[in-house]
């Protein structure tokens, strides 16, 4: 998962959550990559909006990442990422994460 400097703890912890019981994925931080979240990053970590450092694993290999939403309050990032699973592994997959978080999503 791309995280940056200023990452909403809430909206990191409902997407991993979401994305873990796809068995399809592992949920990783890592540090993103675009130069406007560089900036502001700690060379040693990854300062949360609550003020927690992260210490982001750093992958080998160039993988497909999950963003961590920083444009959606964290309230909507759990809806966020199971929109973002339906589109990725279908809604199957997607109702199936919603039922083991015991998540009653919107219709």
């Amino acid at each position: 998962m791309a995280v940056a400097h200023g990452v909403d703890e809430v909206a990191l912890a409902f997407t991993s959550d979401a994305w873990s019981p796809t068995y399809r994925s592992r949920a990783r931080a890592v540090r993103a990559r675009a130069p406007e979240f560089q900036a502001a990053a700690h060379a040693d970590g990854i300062t949360t909006l609550g003020g927690f450092v992260l210490t982001p694993y750093r992958p080998g290999t160039d993988r497909a990442l999950m963003v961590v939403p920083h444009d959606v309050p964290s309230s909507a990032a759990l809806d966020t990422a199971l929109a973002r699973i339906r589109a990725r592994y279908g809604a199957r997959t997607a109702g199936l994460v919603a039922l083991q978080l015991a998540y009653a999503r919107p219709h």
